[in-house]
């Protein structure tokens, strides 16, 4: 992939059952085509070792409380693609940067004005894109 510049890859963002479950395969297939993704309020489906191999960064978020996945399945693809790295014998500092586990507690949604029992899945959808945080790694 010598012919594309930097400016050439895409930064991938995708959320929910639809989104997130796709972008993982998409990363899973042609991780080289991409510069950066966002993988939030979803699970992990694509194939760890040639993401892990491409080194491409993803950043999962995930409400503690998702009530469509719960926030384990993000929790065990996180933890997969950390040993896969330390396989490769990656530093933990790289590891950091290349993969990221955001997991919001409930006053995450509280505090920006949903209901504590309000469903995290579709909340999740709404705020993360609004997160400064979120978004700013994304484009960094």
């Amino acid at each position: 992939m010598s012919h594309l510049s930097r400016r050439s890859f895409i930064e991938a963002a995708a959320l929910a059952a639809g989104g997130g479950e796709t972008i993982s395969i998409v990363l899973g297939t042609r991780p080289e085509l991409y510069r950066r993704a966002l993988h939030t309020i979803s699970r992990w489906d694509g194939d760890i070792e040639t993401l892990t191999t491409a080194e491409v960064p993803v950043y999962m978020a995930i409400g503690e409380n998702d009530d469509y996945y719960g926030s384990g399945p993000a929790r065990e693809a996180y933890e997969e693609i950390r040993a896969a790295y330390r396989a490769r014998r990656l530093s933990e500092e790289r590891i950091s940067e290349l993969v990221v586990l955001d997991v919001k507690p409930t006053s995450y949604f509280t505090e920006r004005g949903f209901a504590a029992d309000a469903g995290q899945h579709g909340a999740g959808g709404y705020l993360f894109a609004r997160d400064e945080d979120i978004m700013g790694w994304l484009f960094s």
